[in-house]
Formats: C-alpha cells, structure tokens, sequence
C-alpha cells in the first residue's frame, strides 16, 4: 500500500471523527459507541498497513533476487557467445588443415606413381645394348620423372625394377607416346628404344615406361602389337626385338604435306621370365611419331596367354 493511500485513510478517518464528534453533541450516547467504533477500526487498518508494508518489503526483495539472476544469466549469455566464436574459428582452422592435408596427400600419391614409374631393372649391360651409352638414357621424359625427386642422373641412381610377382597371371600392359617425338637411328645396332611414356594398363608391372622395356615377369606365351604414325613427309621404320633380336617390323611413310600415315605389327612369342622386349628405330629413318595424346596414333601393347 502506498502513502497515498494511506494519506487518503487518515483523512477520512479524521472525517468520519469530526462527524461523529459534530454529532456527538446532539447525543452523547451516540458519540461513545462511534468513538469506540471508530477506535477498533483505526486499529485494524494500523494491522493492515504493517502488513502490506511488509509484503510491500518481501517483493522489493525478491525483485532484487530476480535482477540478480538476471544479471547472472546475461553473463553466462555472454560467456557461451565468445566460446561458441572460439569453438567456430577453431572449426575454421581445422577444415582448413584437412584441405591442406588431403592437398598434401593427393601431391604424395601422384609423387609415388612417378617414382613407380621411375624404377629400373635394367643393367648396365643392357643400357649399353640398347643405346650404346649409359649417360645417353636420360631422355626428357625421364628427367621429367626424376626433377621431381631431384635425382640428377639414371646412371647408377635408379633403384631395380621388379614385375610384381603376386600379379603374373594377370600380365598385360598398353602404352602410348603422349606427344610428337623426333626420333633417329644409324644402323640397326644403334636402333633407339621407343620410350612409351603414357600408361593405360600395366598389370603386372612387367612394362617401364622409363625406359621403354617390357620385361617378362613369368615363362609364358605372349602376345606383343605396336603401331606408328607419322605425319607430312615423315618416315618411320620400327622393329619389335626380343633381347636385342629382331621379331618383326612396321612402317609409316608419309608423302607429302598434311598427308597422314599409320602402320603396325603382331607377334606370338614364348618367352621366358627376364627377356626383355621392346620397340625401336631402325634404318636411320627421319622420323618424327605423330603421338597426339588425344588420339594415341602410336601404341606398344603386350598380354600373357598362357604358361
């Protein structure tokens, strides 16, 4: 209850006690019984007034707890905002490493398969039968390889290459050249080693394409096809050898200007495991193999029939 409203009571009843005390002088008997009356209820409404003021207390109180509890609650807000901005620049942070990571990963396993491709069981004696020099088998498709290893040399540098005996049942392989490649050869002992450098299927990993040599992981008869392709007035004769030996041959010649030539060969052989088979130039032709990667005119492919 508000002063106000107590003001209003103590007027009224200062009212009713001017009345009554008016009256009183017409009967004194009515005036002792008011005054008694009015007496009881200036009594009762002194009892109501400390009750409402203590209730009036006991809210301002609990309004107090309740502005408290607000103030502590609006902390907590505050508190939960900037963890949840921690925990979401943390999340940021982290998203950010796993696309680094799987960067990273992708770059590692390309860097496997060029070292894959870049392994080499070929000997010194047969570098020298296919080139004549060990120092000339750095092509520029395999300093492309090893740049990225940052091997400097093939000479006594290329660990041994090994055909994967757990897949010498399934031993099939095709090659292609990815780009047009200028190629030349003396004489048939200097016929250089057509180098295959695009892969399309390498089961058993009998072929390098490093250095351009299938080698039989398992006794068997194979199958052996290669083409050529030559463009304008380019020649090309290519010969399929086994260890050095001449199997058979195909040639493309070209006879004049924008004129497009193709020409290949089959072979049938039972070989054994380590023979070496491979293409290469021969009769000092002008060549120049039209290897257009979208096309791949120019192919050296190999299968395992049987035992």
């Amino acid at each position: 209850m508000d002063m106000v409203t107590i003001l209003l009571i103590d007027c009224l009843v200062i009212s009713c006690y001017a009345f009554f005390l008016n009256a009183a002088e017409h009967n004194k008997d009515f005036e002792t019984n008011a005054i008694f009356t009015l007496m009881k209820r200036i009594d009762a409404m002194g009892t109501k007034i400390e009750y409402m003021e203590r209730l009036a207390n006991e809210a301002r109180e609990r309004e107090k707890m309740m502005l408290g509890r607000i103030e502590y609650l609006e902390e907590m807000r505050s508190q939960c905002e900037i963890l949840t901005n921690k925990l979401l620049t943390r999340q940021e942070v982290m998203q950010r490493e796993i696309r680094e990571l799987s960067q990273k990963n992708h770059d590692q396993q390309e860097h496997t398969t060029l070292l894959d491709l870049a392994l080499s069981d070929v000997s010194a004696d047969e570098k020298e039968n296919i080139t004549g020099n060990p120092a000339e088998r750095n092509t520029e498709g395999t300093k492309e390889i090893l740049a990225c290893f940052e091997v400097k040399s093939t000479h006594a540098t290329l660990p041994k290459f090994h055909p994967t005996p757990t897949l010498a049942k399934q031993i099939k392989y095709t090659n292609y050249i990815r780009g047009n490649s200028v190629l030349e050869a003396n004489s048939d002992e200097n016929a250089q080693v057509i180098k295959y450098d695009g892969v399309l299927t390498n089961e058993g990993n009998g072929y390098n394409p490093v250095t351009g040599i299938f080698t039989c992981p398992e006794d068997g008869i194979y199958l052996f096809s290669f083409f050529t392709a030559t463009v304008h007035e380019h020649k090309a004769w290519v010969e399929l050898l086994v260890d050095g030996v001449q199997i058979n041959h195909a040639v493309s010649e070209g006879v004049r200007g924008g004129h497009d030539d193709q020409g290949g060969n089959v072979a049938i052989l039972r070989l054994r495991a380590g023979q070496s088979v491979w293409t290469a130039i021969s009769h000092g032709a002008d060549t120049e193999l039209d290897g257009v990667d979208g096309y791949r005119h120019v192919t050296f492919s190999g299968v395992r029939l049987s035992a």
